[in-house]
């Protein structure tokens, strides 16, 4: 019996150890705190023709599964469309048709969206940390735990809140109510001063049972068995691939995928304001794979490894290795190569971010450009077949997708590998997600619409296109933009390993661093003894939410922490507005 128990601890021990490994990705892919302020969402489901409209340049383009949505970003749908937006693992927002949402404060640990127009189902299917507030232009919902939370702005201006799942508290800038599981709060009136009363929940239609089947399919998937819940997006892997034990990476997840195929040659490099060059995937999965986590070749297949389910991950816009090559004029100055390759990292491969928040008046690091790399021995994917993509400086500056190349083993003897910044500048082209016209209707005046918040998220602030373009530029056209070593000399056999005493370091990436009633009868205001309604509502309750932290931000200061909100009993809020500097 001892032996026995002694083997079975062992066996445990060693489970254990393995679980919490070191992840191959590496340190440069754990969180960033530079990155806290500027969370991303993405577009996880589409249905009919669906919109977005960019905080940063006010362009409405055709949405696509798997698209980037930031904070001041806003997506819209047409008649008989719908669309949802994955925030983490556990949140997500839906919307019906004729519907519009902004995405109002993303960052780590916080969630503001604002319904602008239309119905719209916030669901919790987990545990979730995050703080979160739904705004619209009457009061704010807060959701307390894990449930379905409904919420519609009416063409006459009346809001319904309706909590299908789960506890909520309402706030308006009289006052707060709770609205319990089961109840629907009716809001009418001066948004300032609205009345309102609790009425029994909206009867469930063909809206509610869409959410609850997807909620169902979403909570019984496996993915979260192999993968950090850091990671989103990891439920879209349960249909389209099976994962393998690997001895060396663990739990690998092999795509069901054509022979030919290869990581990051089906989508488009479209720009995204603070994290640059972001890979959108036209792979139905590619959300997980492809901003976290490496990929590498082996005996069943290409094989994605996200790392140990226990270990913290950060969001990338691509995990790649950029080079130039091919002799020309180039596309920046000093660079000289005509044509721009990337290849998927592979474990352990070190990860040389090209973003931050240095575009923030400051522009990026410096180009550096090492010339006369061997690729082909830099990365192990080169060496794979149809490893590497390529396509010419001006198609990719043009936002051409899909036409991609895969350069020969002697175009690869001799490139020009990138750490930090490319040397190319984003035009109108790179906003767009695919080549589709959209056919969604901007409302008048949504962009500069109010919305009520509770407090403790802060008006977004996003840098206008043509200020991230001309400080792009900037960064690379100064007499030090382009830090370039190599050039001249002789093929190098490996990487960038080998270097002369008093040449420029080949470093050059930045630190990790219902109806309603015309009659008043029923109606109460906030603050004052609610009318009749179906049911008592509970005495409110009081709210402390977990404490605001201070992310370093790229100047090196420390960011003043955001005000916490004022608590569940009442207290005051301010309205906030989704209009953006810098538009």
């Amino acid at each position: 019996m001892s032996l026995k128990r002694s083997l079975l601890a062992l066996l445990f021990v060693t489970a254990l150890s393995g679980q919490n490994a070191p992840a191959p990705q590496g340190a440069d892919d754990q969180p960033n705190p530079e990155d806290r302020d500027h969370g991303v969402a993405r577009i996880s489901l589409l249905n009919g023709d669906v919109s977005v409209r960019r905080g940063d340049s006010g362009d409405v383009l055709a949405a696509n599964v798997n698209a980037p949505m930031l904070s001041g970003d806003a997506i819209q749908t047409g008649p008989a469309s719908r669309a949802e937006v994955q925030f983490d693992f556990a949140d997500r927002v839906r919307l019906g048709a004729m519907s519009e949402v902004h995405m109002g404060d993303l960052r780590a640990g916080g969630i503001q969206i604002q319904v602008a127009h239309g119905t719209a189902t916030f669901t919790i299917i987990g545990d979730t940390q995050a703080q979160i507030e739904i705004s619209t232009p009457t009061a704010s919902l807060r959701p307390m735990r894990r449930g379905a939370y409904r919420v519609s702005v009416l063409d006459d201006g009346t809001t319904q809140l309706t909590v299908r799942a789960g506890d909520a508290d309402i706030y308006t800038q009289q006052g707060s109510q709770p609205l319990t599981a089961g109840q629907t709060m009716l809001l009418r009136g001066n948004p300032n001063d609205p009345e309102y009363q609790i009425v029994a929940a909206l009867a469930r239609d063909e809206w509610d049972q869409f959410n609850e089947t997807r909620d169902r399919e979403l909570a019984s998937s496996t993915a979260y068995q192999h993968v950090s819940r850091d990671v989103p997006g990891a439920e879209d892997l349960d249909k389209y691939g099976r994962w393998n034990s690997d001895p060396t990476y663990g739990d690998v997840w092999v795509p069901n995928v054509a022979a030919d195929w290869a990581p990051y040659q089906s989508g488009r490099w479209v720009w995204e304001d603070y994290y640059g060059w972001t890979w959108v995937s036209y792979d139905p999965w590619g959300w997980a794979p492809y901003h976290y986590g490496r990929w590498f070749r082996g005996p069943y297949g290409w094989g994605w490894v996200p790392g140990p389910i226990y270990a913290r991950y950060g969001y990338r816009p691509a995990l790649v290795g950029f080079f130039g090559y091919g002799a020309g004029v180039g596309f920046g100055v000093g660079f000289g190569f005509a044509n721009l390759g990337w290849v998927a990292l592979a474990p352990f491969e070190p990860f040389h971010p090209w973003y931050g928040g240095g575009i923030y008046g400051h522009g990026f690091t410096s180009v550096n450009v090492i010339h006369n790399v061997n690729i082909y021995n830099t990365y192990r994917n080169a060496r794979v077949t149809n490893g590497v993509m390529g396509v010419s400086a001006q198609q990719f500056q043009n936002g051409i997708a899909g036409r991609y190349s895969h350069p020969g083993a002697v175009q690869l003897q001799s490139g020009g590998s990138v750490r930090g910044q490319l040397p190319i500048a984003p035009g109108s082209n790179n906003l767009r997600f695919n080549d589709r016209a959209t056919a969604v209707a901007v409302r008048a005046g949504s962009s500069q619409q109010r919305f009520v918040s509770r407090g403790g998220f802060a008006p977004v602030q996003r840098q206008s296109f043509s200020q991230q373009r001309q400080a792009v530029q900037q960064s690379f056209s100064s007499p030090r933009g382009v830090q370039e070593v190599g050039r001249g000399q002789g093929s190098a056999s490996s990487s960038s390993s080998w270097q002369r005493f008093g040449a420029p370091s080949t470093g050059g990436a930045r630190s990790p661093s219902a109806s309603t009633s015309s009659s008043s009868a029923n109606w109460g205001r906030f603050g004052t003894p609610a009318g009749s309604s179906v049911g008592t509502a509970p005495p409110s309750r009081t709210y402390t939410p977990p404490p605001a932290t201070a992310p370093q931000r790229s100047g090196g200061q420390s960011a003043p922490a955001k005000a916490a909100p004022a608590n569940r009993s009442g207290g005051s809020g301010h309205s906030s507005s989704s209009g953006h500097s810098g538009r």
